[in-house]
């Protein structure tokens, strides 16, 4: 395992850039000075005699790197406009990942903020050229204050007693009205996954929940704050809720149809090194159900 940190670029096409061994042509140069913590600002009331809170500004990475090396003619002019229109966008985003020697993954979505503003003085695909003649700025418009860390899973599904795989029957029958009328279940168990989620980071982990029918009006929720889904998920459909802030949907998978309307109650997120408990219950559940929920720890870092 190398004792250093592997930088790499995903763009918004999806192909990894290793910009620490720069094998695609494009390396981090020396003397970077972009990659400090996301900032911070305090806010005080009563006459500045009062603390009342602190904010974390968005991350923007200004970096330096090296496009081209020692490539000339059109090689060197490929791979430029290859980095500079279609790697980077103002538009799209990509992911900025750093990986720790420890195996820790770091990863900011990020759009390009501004271009360079390279002056050339001189053909840059000349033969004369030295590498360090074209190192330019790359400057990150990070989409929020943190750096997300790996995700945390889990998933429940059934609770199947001593193997029987026979699925719970709703309230209202199989067929869904009619007698006789059935005691509901939850049909969800802790031993099929973590009751709990940790959050080990330094900002709010707001988690993502993937609801994989059949089941009928699931309530799904971190600690005292819960949603619930009014309503079927039929068999074959898969609902995804996502509850960060600014970017919260609900949407089925396959169709990509809101069903927004369909979900109440409160957001939370995860708070700050807490451990907290999940809440996870639904109805006519079966074999193929499944409720899974994922987050990922914020830090002000990148490594």
């Amino acid at each position: 395992m190398p004792e250093q940190l592997i930088c790499e670029w995903i763009d918004p096409r999806g192909k990894v850039w290793d910009l620490t061994g720069g094998a695609e042509g494009v390396i981090l140069a020396e003397g970077q000075e972009g990659l400090e913590a996301s900032q911070h600002e305090h806010t005080f009331v009563r006459g500045e005699s009062q603390w009342a809170g602190v904010s974390i500004r968005r991350a923007e990475p200004t970096l330096k790197i090296e496009v081209g090396g020692t490539l000339t003619g059109q090689e060197y002019y490929s791979l430029a406009e290859e980095w500079w229109s279609l790697a980077n966008s103002p538009e799209k985003e990509g992911i900025l990942r750093f990986t720790r020697p420890d195996g820790m993954v770091r990863e900011l979505r990020a759009r390009l903020n501004k271009t360079p503003e390279t002056t050339w003085t001189y053909d840059p695909g000349a033969p004369f050229c030295e590498s360090k003649d074209r190192v330019e700025a790359w400057i990150l418009a990070g989409s929020t204050p943190y750096w997300e860390g790996a995700p945390q899973s889990t998933t429940f599904g059934i609770d199947i007693a001593q193997g029987d795989k026979k699925a719970a029957i709703p309230f209202f029958g199989p067929e869904g009205h009619g007698w006789p009328l059935y005691i509901s279940q939850p049909e969800v168990t802790a031993g099929k996954g973590n009751a709990y989620l940790t959050n080990s980071g330094q900002g709010p982990m707001w988690v993502t929940w993937r609801l994989v029918g059949p089941m009928v009006n699931p309530h799904i929720g971190v600690g005292d704050s819960v949603l619930v889904y009014k309503g079927e998920i039929a068999a074959g459909e898969v609902v995804v809720i996502t509850t960060r802030p600014g970017e919260r949907t609900v949407i089925e998978e396959h169709t990509g149809d809101s069903r927004f309307s369909k979900v109440g109650g409160a957001y939370a997120p995860v708070p700050v090194g807490e451990k907290i408990r999940l809440v996870v219950s639904a109805e006519g559940m079966t074999s193929d159900s499944a409720i899974e929920v994922t987050g990922r720890p914020q830090y002000r870092r990148p490594f």
